[in-house]
């Protein structure tokens, strides 16, 4: 590219011609700057809606985190034991 860039100056041609040159062989992927539309417009467009979409995560966690963990609840309610009590009996007599 180097030898026809120097090829196409000693021809007289100018700076924008010579990208022209190249963008017509070569499409848009040969510039430097990806173009502001079409496809291109992801290049410019993704990183920013990524970091957001990042950070968005970042404090979605620490919301959660800063929860006050619930209560466990006991297992069985003190006055359960007395109900239960025959029926637990005869369960493990049956075993």
């Amino acid at each position: 590219m180097r030898a026809i860039i120097r090829e196409k100056l000693a021809e007289g041609w100018t700076e924008e011609q010579i990208i022209n040159y190249f963008v017509e062989r070569y499409g848009e992927g040969v510039l430097l700057e990806p173009p502001r539309h079409g496809f291109g417009l992801l290049a410019w467009v993704g990183p920013a809606v990524g970091v957001l979409f990042g950070l968005g995560l970042i404090v979605a966690a620490v919301r959660v985190w800063g929860r006050p963990w619930p209560e466990a609840e006991p297992a069985l309610d003190p006055d359960d034991e007395d109900r239960y009590a025959p029926e637990l009996e005869r369960a493990v007599k049956d075993v």
